[in-house]
């Protein structure tokens, strides 16, 4: 078993009275002093090996994305879905829909089409298959 300034504060506050227990940090420090803690791991971002997109003017690429569902207040869940230009951050549409699928997603964008034209290109990072 790993014993860390958390675990020996805790021991200590068990069998000692509270004003003679050192901090969390003063116990860690004494440990780090005497060679006993070792540093953790710090976990690398990775990059990307190549950019998904790259957009050099606006209309170039668009993208679609589900935000994540919340409950709302008639115990229904709602599925967000956001359309944007990558390049201005201009959104065309954020929409509520009751589940994520093909059809809401279409109609969807089938609005925005009309309403904006359609981009050069567009990028998605849903799961949700959107080939118009």
């Amino acid at each position: 078993m790993l014993w860390g300034a958390k675990k020996i504060h805790i021991l200590l506050f068990k069998r000692y009275p509270e004003e003679l227990i050192p901090s969390v940090i003063t116990v860690h420090n004494i440990l780090s002093g005497n060679g006993l803690v070792k540093p953790q791991k710090r976990s690398r971002r990775v990059k990307p090996v190549f950019p998904n997109f790259d957009p050099k003017k606006c209309n170039e690429v668009w993208s679609a994305d589900y935000k994540g569902k919340f409950l709302m207040g008639n115990k229904i869940y709602c599925h967000p879905l956001t359309i944007a230009d990558s390049k201005s951050r201009f959104l065309f549409t954020a929409k509520g829909h009751y589940k994520e699928n093909f059809q809401s997603a279409k109609q969807e964008f089938t609005k925005v089409f009309r309403k904006y034209a359609s981009p050069n290109n567009y990028t998605r990072t849903t799961v949700v298959p959107l080939d118009l």
